[in-house]
């Protein structure tokens, strides 16, 4: 059930490029997430800015939630200027988790995908395989991390500074087969290529959106996406589907 509270920053950190390390301490109620899904945050103070904004549950732990924000906007500005002690209006968790698919995982993630499928390769550890791409290796998130928690990890970078230079379309083929199951998140362009890969050769996939959000409980239908069945809320039905729903523009 997702719960409205109040949520203290015990730690606010840089984590890569523009990108900070937020952790809160959370009451009890509020634990349990589970990987793909994401919490409500009021990021200012008396509702300025007025609507809260979204983020994946990135790590978990004893009463405490890590996300990772990056600093985008006003909003995020705020968010990741506050300092340990401060508190926040949360809700959640909210959303569908990455679904259990009792097949070899291969977990993609581009740029911050890795916000929401971090705690998805720590569930599985080595039992999984990972494709992490980034504009470059400043943009790379506790790659050192993934490495010892997973089975094997390729890492691409549009530069070349870590990895391979490219995108994780140029590794998907390498490891992505009939026997896996693959769970991705990442800009959208990139969220299509996997997807309509993964349709051609007949790979179950799930891909997990990312959506300006504002009441991240269903009521606005402000994060519609198109499907097969029609249009879908990202808070309410997602933000995880399966890719073959999804019909991409």
């Amino acid at each position: 059930m997702s719960k409205l509270f109040t949520a203290e920053i015990i730690e606010n950190r840089p984590a890569a490029k523009d990108i900070h390390l937020i952790k809160l301490h959370l009451p009890r109620h509020a634990m349990n997430p589970e990987p793909g899904q994401f919490y409500m945050l009021q990021v200012g103070l008396h509702n300025d800015p007025l609507l809260k904004r979204p983020f994946c549950m990135f790590d978990s732990g004893a009463h405490e939630l890590a996300i990772l924000v990056k600093r985008v906007g006003r909003g995020t500005a705020i968010l990741t200027g506050k300092l340990p002690g401060s508190f926040v209006d949360v809700l959640g968790p909210l959303g569908t988790p990455y679904p259990r698919v009792e097949k070899e995982p291969l977990i993609i993630s581009g740029g911050m995908g890795m916000a929401s499928v971090y705690s998805l390769i720590k569930k599985y550890g080595k039992g999984c395989r990972v494709i992490y791409g980034a504009g470059s290796r400043e943009g790379l998130i506790s790659l050192d991390n993934i490495r010892e928690m997973a089975g094997e990890v390729a890492v691409t970078t549009d530069d070349g500074s870590e990895g391979t230079r490219g995108n994780v379309m140029d590794k998907i083929g390498e490891y992505a087969n009939k026997g896996s199951v693959v769970y991705a998140c990442g800009p959208e362009i990139m969220l299509m290529k996997v997807s309509r890969y993964c349709v051609e050769h007949e790979i179950e996939c799930y891909v997990s959106l990312e959506q300006n959000m504002a009441c991240g409980i269903g009521s606005c239908v402000g994060c519609v996406v198109k499907t097969l069945e029609g249009y879908k809320r990202v808070c309410k039905e997602g933000p995880v589907f399966r890719a073959d729903e999804i019909v991409w523009d």
